[in-house]
C-alpha cells in the first residue's frame, strides 16, 4: 500500500533525532493521549481520536504508521494535522483491509519540537477460514489494544448477499475466534468484529466477504434394483439427482446376518446412471447394497434407499412343489406385486401373478406334469415396482433354482369295462411326457389283443371291437422319459365285469 507522505521536512528532522525532533534550542511539547482507533467496514479507511497535548503552543499533530524493529521504535509518517485543536482524523487509505495496524500520535510546536509518541493503538483485522468439510465457518482476529481503554467484549457482525452487517452474536473479551458451525451454500457473506469499550465506544474490524461455494450435492439418489443376471451375478443400478456436481460415490454392501455395511467398490463417475456388478456377492443370500455420495472432504453427504436381491427357496416332494422368496425391501415407489417364472423345457413363463404381500407359492406337480419336457424344473421370481417418485420403475429378479424330475410310472391291476363311466379304460399313469412310448397287451395265450405308441390313448377292454372276457391279461410297456431314463415294465391287469 502507498503511504502518502505530507511533510517531508518533519519526516527528516524526525529520523535524525534520538526522540523525535528533540533539539536543544526547544522544549518538547508532551505528546497527546491516542484514545481510539478504528476501521470504517465499509470503506476501509481508519479513524482516529486523541485528546489534545496539556503542552502549550502546539502547532500541529503528527499521525504515524508504528513499527518495532529489533528492539528499536520507528513511526512513519502518514499525516500532519495543522489544527492545534484537532481531536479527530480519518486516513483514507484502506491498508488496515490487509492486515493490522499500529499508530501513533506526536504533538508539534513549531519550528521544530516533536514530542515523544502517544500509547500505541491497533485496528483489529479479521479474517476468516471456510471449512466446507464440516461446514463451518472460523472467524478470527487480533485483540484490540486494552490500554487506555479496557474491551468488554468483541461481537461478531455479519451479512447475507449484500444486506447490511449487523451483530449476531457477543464474544468473550479474551476470546479471539468465534465458529459459524452452519451455513447456507453458495451464499456471500460478509464479516466484521466489533469491540465494545469501557466508555461505550467501539472499534470495528475491516468488512471482509466470502461465498461458500460448496460441491452441490445430489438431494436424491434412487437405489433401482438389485438383481441377479444370468451369469448369477447381482447388478446394481442407482440412479442420482442430475443436478449433482459430486462425482465420486463409494458402493456399499450389507449380507444377511451382517449387522454393518462394508464398502465394496468407491465409483469415479460424472455421469447420473450408475450400475455395478457384484462378483462376490452370493445370489442364494439377502443382500443389502446401498450408494453414498462422497464430497471433496471424502466425507459421505447423501445416501441411497436400500437395494436387495431377491432370494428364491425351493423345496419339493413327491406330489408338491414349494416356493418362498422374500420381499423387496425399500422402493421409493410401492410394489405392483411378483411374478413366478417356469422352465418345464422350452424356456421360461409366466407360471403365477402374485400380490405385493405373497411371498409363498404351493405347485401341485400332477397340475404340470404332463407340460414337463426335460429332466429338470426350473424357477425364478420378479418383483416391480411402481409409482416411483423420480420416474425409475425398478425390477429385481431372483438368481434360478431348479429341481429334478421324478419319473413315477403306476400301472392299475384292474378295471371295469362296462361303460358305466367309471373305471372303464386301462392306460399306465406317467409323471412325465414320455418321448418314447410303447404298450403291449396280451391274452394268457400270448396273442397281442392291444398295442400302442400313444401315451394317450387307453385300452377299452376290447379286440378288433369285440369285448373280451372277464380274466387276467398280460401287459408289457416301455417308455422313454425327458430326463432320460429308459423304463421297462410288465404285469397284469384284470378285467372285472
Amino acid at each position: 500500500m502507498r503511504i502518502v507522505t505530507i511533510n517531508i521536512s518533519i519526516i527528516i528532522l524526525f529520523l535524525t533525532s534520538n526522540s523525535a525532533y528533540t533539539q536543544t534550542s526547544c522544549t518538547n511539547p508532551a505528546p497527546p493521549s491516542f484514545t481510539f482507533v478504528s476501521v470504517q467496514p465499509e470503506t476501509g479507511y481508519t479513524d482516529f481520536q486523541w485528546t489534545l497535548s496539556p503542552s502549550p503552543n502546539v502547532s500541529a499533530y503528527l499521525i504515524y504508521i508504528y513499527h518495532n524493529e529489533n528492539g528499536i521504535p520507528r513511526g512513519d509518517i502518514i499525516d500532519t494535522i495543522w489544527d492545534p485543536t484537532a481531536t479527530r482524523y480519518t486516513y483514507k487509505s484502506t491498508i488496515s483491509t490487509y492486515y493490522s495496524v499500529s499508530f501513533v500520535i506526536s504533538a508539534f510546536r513549531s519550528p521544530n519540537c516533536t514530542s515523544s509518541f502517544s500509547n500505541i493503538l491497533n485496528t483489529i483485522y479479521s479474517s476468516a477460514a471456510l471449512d466446507t468439510c464440516n461446514k463451518k465457518i472460523k472467524i478470527s482476529w487480533n485483540p484490540y489494544s486494552p490500554s487506555p481503554k479496557r474491551v468488554m467484549n468483541y461481537a461478531l457482525l455479519a451479512g447475507i448477499n449484500g444486506s447490511p452487517i449487523s451483530p449476531v452474536g457477543d464474544i468473550g473479551s479474551d476470546q479471539t475466534s468465534y465458529t459459524l458451525n452452519d451455513f447456507l451454500s453458495n451464499v456471500q457473506y460478509c464479516f466484521a468484529i466489533r469491540a465494545v469499550l469501557e466508555d461505550g465506544s467501539v472499534s470495528i474490524s475491516e468488512k471482509f466477504c466470502l461465498t461458500t461455494k460448496m460441491q452441490q450435492p445430489p438431494s436424491w439418489i434412487n437405489a433401482d434394483y438389485a438383481t441377479v443376471d444370468d451369469n448369477n451375478k447381482i447388478n446394481i443400478s442407482f440412479t442420482i439427482d442430475p443436478d449433482s456436481k459430486i462425482g465420486t460415490y463409494r458402493l456399499e454392501r450389507r449380507t444377511e446376518n451382517e449387522s454393518t455395511f462394508t464398502q465394496i467398490n468407491q465409483i469415479v463417475s460424472s455421469g447420473k446412471h450408475l450400475s455395478f456388478t457384484d462378483q462376490t456377492g452370493d445370489p442364494l443370500k439377502m443382500n443389502y447394497y446401498r450408494l453414498l455420495a462422497i464430497n471433496n472432504c471424502g466425507n459421505a453427504v447423501v445416501s441411497s434407499n436400500i437395494a436387495n436381491n431377491i432370494v428364491l427357496i425351493l423345496s419339493s416332494d413327491i406330489n408338491t412343489i414349494r416356493l418362498g422368496w422374500n420381499a423387496y425391501r425399500n422402493w421409493r415407489g410401492t410394489s405392483s406385486g411378483s411374478k413366478i417364472f417356469i422352465d418345464k423345457g422350452s424356456g421360461y413363463n409366466v407360471e403365477a401373478e402374485m400380490q405385493p404381500q405373497d411371498t409363498a407359492l404351493i405347485i401341485a406337480y400332477s397340475s404340470i406334469m404332463y407340460t414337463v419336457s426335460d429332466n429338470k424344473i426350473c424357477f425364478y421370481a420378479g418383483t416391480y415396482e411402481k409409482n416411483n417418485p423420480f420416474g425409475v420403475q425398478g425390477e429385481t429378479f431372483s438368481a434360478k433354482v431348479c429341481t429334478d424330475i421324478i419319473d413315477r410310472i403306476t400301472v392299475p391291476n384292474t378295471f371295469t369295462p362296462n361303460n358305466d363311466l367309471k373305471n372303464d379304460l386301462f392306460k399306465p399313469v406317467l409323471s412325465f411326457t414320455p418321448s418314447e412310448y410303447h404298450l403291449v397287451i396280451t391274452n394268457r395265450q400270448n396273442r397281442v389283443i392291444f398295442e400302442s405308441r400313444d401315451y394317450n390313448e387307453e385300452w377299452n377292454g376290447k379286440a378288433n371291437g369285440v369285448s373280451q372276457p372277464e380274466g387276467v391279461y398280460l401287459w408289457f410297456l416301455q417308455v422313454r422319459s425327458p430326463s432320460g431314463g429308459n423304463f421297462i415294465r410288465k404285469g397284469t391287469i384284470t378285467i372285472i365285469r
